[in-house]
């Protein structure tokens, strides 16, 4: 049986108070052990960031007319959208670097920083796309708007 919980001012605190009460239905007058382990996974607001830098991206190279072909395989002109530059650029990259294959369990900053530097190098030394502006990572500081 797994929990997810906090620890909080020396005090485990579950998620809802439903939780709490399960957990002490079941585990009452049992010997139990506890295993925990850091949840480092990233948070919603650098979800939101990765999507926006996704489709920002996109839209970039599609304002450039870049399409798929130009950056990385010459066969059909496909439009960028912001599936298409999470699954042809971000999770190769993120697969390279940390065996990874979903973006849900990235580590917070640290992987996410790793991933946009090497993206970024990609597309300065790519003679398609290295005229194009520095895209900067979304934060709370510079979300620029999707358009």
């Amino acid at each position: 049986m797994k929990h997810h919980a906090k620890v909080q001012n020396n005090k485990i605190e579950f998620k809802s108070d439903f939780q709490e009460a399960m957990f002490y239905e079941k585990m009452n007058g049992k010997n139990i052990v506890i295993e925990a382990e850091r949840d480092d996974t990233r948070t919603l607001s650098q979800n939101s960031s990765l999507h926006l830098y996704c489709t920002q991206l996109s839209n970039m190279f599609n304002d450039s007319g870049l399409d798929m072909k130009v950056v990385l395989k010459p066969s059909i002109d496909i439009d960028w959208t912001k599936d298409t530059v999470r699954k042809y650029i971000w999770k190769p990259v993120q697969k390279y670097l940390f065996q990874t294959e979903s973006t849900t369990i990235l580590k917070r900053v640290d992987e996410i920083n790793k991933i946009h530097e090497h993206i970024n190098r990609f597309l300065a030394k790519n003679p398609a796309t290295q005229n194009l502006p520095y895209l900067p990572f979304p934060n709370e500081d510079n979300k620029l708007s999707t358009t």
